[in-house]
């Protein structure tokens, strides 16, 4: 799947310079690759041909850089048991053993090791279940933020994005 357009942010090269050490852990291709695209504007496509590369190399690049220029989740999130409950509606989807998991690590603060050695998985498997609740509740926790979940019918998201539009509101689920 390729990107799009509205899919490709766009930052000044000021942005870029100040992002530097979040993007410390890619190789210096990436980096050409995705600031090509984010950066000076040019179309995926145009920046392959030019560098020699595969799209395909393209979009990876992009989408990786893009996703650590998003990644707002805090690294030290934790939650209490009421926040827990709390947030409970939006981790719909989730496997009750990822659930377990991750409320293991971030509300009785057990470590990612005990957690797998006692569930019988791999550390990386626990961390990954915590990695992807704290993504899907983070947003919930930024200050005056409420969570709101909302069951709508598919005629009516196009409005409901439309309104979180006008008004800066970020939804998540849309997509």
């Amino acid at each position: 799947m390729g990107l799009h357009a509205k899919q490709i942010i766009r930052i000044s090269e000021a942005e870029w310079a100040a992002v530097q050490t979040k993007l410390r852990g890619f190789s210096e291709n990436t980096l050409t690759l995705a600031k090509q695209v984010l950066v000076e504007g040019l179309a995926p496509p145009d920046v392959a041909r030019a560098s020699g590369v595969a799209n395909q190399t393209v979009h990876t690049a992009v989408k990786r850089v893009k996703a650590a220029l998003e990644d707002t989740t805090p690294k030290d999130l934790r939650l209490s048991a009421d926040d827990w409950e709390q947030l409970k509606p939006l981790l719909v989807g989730f496997s009750s053993q990822s659930l377990d998991h991750a409320r293991r690590v971030l509300v009785e603060r057990a470590s990612l090791a005990s957690v797998a050695r006692d569930a019988g998985v791999s550390r990386q498997a626990v961390n990954n279940a915590v990695n992807r609740v704290k993504a899907k509740v983070a947003p919930s926790k930024a200050p005056g933020l409420t969570p709101c979940v909302v069951w709508l019918p598919e005629a009516d998201i196009a409005a409901l994005v439309a309104l979180a539009e006008q008004h800066g509101w970020k939804l998540k689920g849309h997509e």
